[in-house]
């Protein structure tokens, strides 16, 4: 699952830290999952090691990565890391 720790836009600091939702929703194959924005600070801020920069996103597992040139940071967690934080769960 990606996230989004800072936005593309210089003075964005992104949908997790600057958003304003109570809840978000991950697209999975056969549902989605809805965690709490504030946990989900916490989960991340847990698992993430934001010394740890990478410059491919396939390498971005638990890690921090930013395309070339632009403002985004972003960092990848497992859709299993959210289990302990889940809200609901919706089918589609």
């Amino acid at each position: 699952m990606w996230i989004e720790l800072h936005s593309v836009r210089k003075n964005n600091k992104g949908w997790l830290y600057a958003g304003k939702a109570d809840l978000i929703a991950f697209e999975l194959s056969k549902s989605f999952i809805i965690v709490e924005r504030v946990e989900l600070i916490n989960l991340v801020e847990k698992l993430v090691d934001f010394e740890s920069k990478v410059s491919s996103a396939k390498d971005a597992l638990y890690k921090v990565y930013s395309r070339k040139d632009r403002y985004d940071v972003l960092t990848m967690i497992k859709s299993a890391d959210l289990a302990g934080i889940k809200n609901g769960k919706w089918g589609k």
